[in-house]
């Protein structure tokens, strides 16, 4: 027995919507691997940026001490002992705490941008893995279209 036309066209029909929902899955896949790979990037480059800023901080507090130092001994005063000591400790710790408060909060932000990468890369393969489900539930229902079609 001849197979009707229309059962032929129903299956290359559902073919080429397998083949399209397929594809459509990977383009997508690719575009959130696009994505979290920015994503990465602008963690880095987060980081980067920080701790260039920590090292513009951390020299500028080289410099003030500096200064500190040598308006104290033009002054008289020994950066030994006493309140001077006592200043000069106190940025210390001041500037430490400041460093530490930002790659805190450098860190933190950064993580948060990597987590959504890693969302970003885990829905990718969720994509694909549902584009070849939608691709196979297509050519069943083809299938079975097709089948009804030819028993006419």
């Amino acid at each position: 027995m001849a197979v009707p036309l229309v059962a032929v066209a129903l299956l290359a029909g559902s073919a080429i919507s397998a083949y399209s929902k397929i594809q459509e899955g990977k383009a997508q896949a690719e575009a959130l691997q696009t994505q979290a790979l920015f994503k990465e990037r602008q963690a880095n480059e987060l980081i980067r940026r920080s701790e260039r800023n920590i090292d513009d901080l951390q020299r500028k507090a080289r410099n003030f001490r500096s200064k500190q130092v040598g308006a104290y001994a033009h002054s008289g005063v020994s950066v030994d002992s006493g309140i001077s000591l006592i200043n000069l400790e106190q940025l210390h710790r001041d500037v430490a705490e400041e460093v530490g408060i930002r790659r805190e909060e450098t860190n933190y932000q950064a993580m948060a941008i990597r987590t959504g990468a890693k969302a970003d890369i885990q829905l990718s393969e969720d994509v694909q893995e549902s584009a070849k489900w939608s691709a196979f539930g297509t050519l069943l229902q083809g299938g079975a279209q097709a089948y009804g079609a030819g028993k006419k």
